[in-house]
């Protein structure tokens, strides 16, 4: 099955509906509609970890503060039942959890109950960009500048989780119990500063 975040946003950029992922057969092209609900909103990013597809919903567009946001973002895991629908495997809700920070992402999966996701800071402010684990042993990973964490990767393989640092201008690299090691500098790379890395299997 192909799991499809959505939006769900207006042309404006201004609304957004409820969350919800969109599910394919890819061999029949059958499409149904799979709603979070929760008051979850802007549900477009879609990872995956041990046959779970996490969906992470960053809630109102275009809001500074963090708690503007917190009652439409949340981080939802979602498995395949026998009879081919969706359901709910894990989640954290923003609104359930009200003295924890919101999740924005980027998220990284490590467990199917256990993701780390990036809470955004405010540019141009002293609100720092955040990486925190959430769901199982929730708790904070390190903070950077506003708007420099990026997307990462984590290799279950060799427990090995990567993440860009615009700010630092290194790739930091982590156990997945948080464990830091040493990170891999980017410096050579153009001056471009890291946002995005991927793992990818080659035959």
């Amino acid at each position: 099955r192909i799991v499809v975040g959505l939006a769900r946003i207006s042309s404006s950029f201004m609304v957004t509906g409820p969350g919800a992922v969109a599910l394919v057969d890819p061999d029949t092209l059958a499409v149904s509609v799979h709603e979070l609900g929760g008051g979850l909103t802007f549900c477009g990013e879609v990872d995956s970890i041990e046959n779970t597809a996490v969906v992470t919903c960053s809630g109102p567009q275009f809001t500074i503060q963090e708690e503007d946001r917190r009652a439409g973002s949340g981080i939802v895991a979602l498995g395949l039942r026998p009879d081919g629908t969706l359901g709910e495997v894990a989640s954290h809700r923003g609104a359930e959890h009200p003295d924890d920070p919101v999740p924005s992402g980027p998220t990284i999966p490590l467990a199917p109950d256990r993701w780390l996701s990036v809470v955004w800071g405010v540019a141009g402010g002293d609100v720092p960009d955040r990486m925190r684990f959430f769901g199982r042993d929730a708790g904070p990973l390190f903070d950077a500048a506003a708007f420099t964490i990026g997307d990462g990767t984590y290799d279950p393989d060799r427990d090995l989780v990567l993440v860009p640092d615009a700010d630092a201008g290194a790739i930091r690299r982590f156990r997945s119990n948080g464990e830091a090691l040493d990170p891999v500098e980017t410096a050579g790379c153009r001056g471009l500063p890291p946002r995005e890395v991927r793992r990818v299997a080659f035959p």
